[in-house]
């Protein structure tokens, strides 16, 4: 089948969430399908990395992407549209020229938009078409979870005009894929009548096997761009919380903190010389191997938390929240330790550091769990029977 992939993120290097999905998708596709990628750039894009692409891609084709300015004309403007303000200020006419290009010069099997803000340039096209990876839950909860009045009211509003939208989305595509069930709940909410395929993140367990050296004593690690306003927020709980508990009882105990710091103050956290900021790490798996344990403290956001597979996979044991580890069929006290209060977190990752036979338990079957239902090389056979049932003209 000749497949068109729209994506919002350049896949390569695949150092995010998003990148890492996309990737593996692209590499899973290519095993039986010849697929074309549109893809939007980043500022951070560095043209010599279509070349690694080219395993699994026919052709590439790139699009400079425009980040969300809520203080734009176009977002003022968006109060007043239909539409959520981020797709109205972030709408690419280059993008809908050159996807509308291909559309009429090839002729396509099925036509994948990647992510909501891709959803617009295939909307109306030909192919049978697949909306891959809708996420909605952050801003579904948002309303819900926010402690001012004044807030759950504008949020609720932002939720009621995103709702409408996203469902007259799903009812244009022919399926929609989701990372969770949860996900996939809400979606089947707001769009009855959608068929919406549970397809999660995974990994490559191969670019996770060897060895990347030994764990360092007493050491935590967290993973995460603190530009993703929950990561932020996870880290502020962390350090203004949790910390103290642990340092108190375990005063040689160190947290790094890896990710980009461009255009982040760091003024609003509790940081001390305990704790590190590596900034951007072009390979993740050497710095997470080498931690006693990995802390996922988020409290809002949704998706499923490949930073959690990421440490299974390399045998480093995690301490998350239950909001860190929604969306996983986790086993708490057997693959994984959650806790949601600071005192119970603390508790949590104080167990982990005193006792090695934990860490060691919850090391091996963190990893048999991503093995077992995490390995994108069984996500991408049921991704690829989605594709292909699509392609024949098949619902659900």
């Amino acid at each position: 089948m000749r497949i068109l992939f729209v994506s919002s993120w350049f896949p390569y290097p695949p150092d995010n969430g998003s990148r890492i999905r996309v990737f593996n998708l692209l590499r899973q596709l290519a095993r039986r399908h010849q697929v074309t990628l549109v893809s939007f750039t980043q500022s951070d894009f560095q043209p010599e990395r279509t070349a690694a692409l080219q395993p699994c891609c026919q052709a590439v084709h790139i699009v400079p992407g425009r980040q969300f300015c809520p203080r734009s004309l176009k977002a003022f403007l968006g109060f007043l549209a239909p539409y959520p303000r981020n797709v109205l200020d972030t709408y690419s006419p280059e993008m809908q020229r050159q996807v509308e290009a291909l559309l009429a010069g090839e002729t396509w099997d099925v036509a994948i938009a990647s992510e909501l803000t891709t959803a617009p340039y295939l909307a109306h096209a030909r192919p049978p078409r697949i909306l891959e990876d809708v996420e909605i839950m952050v801003l579904r909860e948002q309303p819900l979870q926010s402690p001012s009045r004044l807030r759950r009211w504008r949020y609720g509003l932002t939720w009621a005009k995103f709702r409408r939208y996203v469902a007259g989305l799903v009812r244009r595509f022919d399926a929609c894929t989701v990372v969770s069930e949860k996900e996939r709940a809400y979606v089947q909410e707001i769009a009855p009548n959608g068929r919406i395929t549970v397809i999660p993140n995974g990994l490559d367990l191969d670019d996770y096997a060897g060895s990347f050296g030994p764990p360092e004593a007493d050491t935590l690690i967290f993973t995460g761009v603190l530009s993703y306003s929950a990561n932020y927020d996870a880290l502020q709980f962390f350090l203004e919380q949790v910390w103290p508990r642990i340092r108190a009882q375990r005063p040689g105990a160190r947290l790094r903190v890896t990710g980009r710091l461009d255009g982040i103050s760091l003024n609003g956290l509790a940081v001390d010389s305990s704790v590190e900021f590596t900034g951007y790490l072009p390979d993740i798996r050497p710095a997470v191997a080498r931690h006693w344990l990995s802390i996922v403290p988020l409290r809002i956001g949704g998706g499923t938390r490949l930073k959690i597979l990421e440490s299974m996979a390399l045998g480093t044991p995690v301490v998350s929240t239950s909001k860190g580890a929604e969306g996983l069929d986790v086993r708490p006290g057997e693959d994984i330790l959650l806790a949601d209060d600071p005192a119970g977190f603390a508790g949590a990752v104080i167990r982990l550091l005193n006792d090695p036979a934990l860490r060691q338990r919850l090391a091996a079957n963190g990893r048999r769990l991503v093995a077992d239902k995490y390995d994108w090389n069984e996500i991408g056979q049921r991704f690829n029977a989605l594709v292909e049932q699509v392609g024949r003209g098949g619902g659900e």
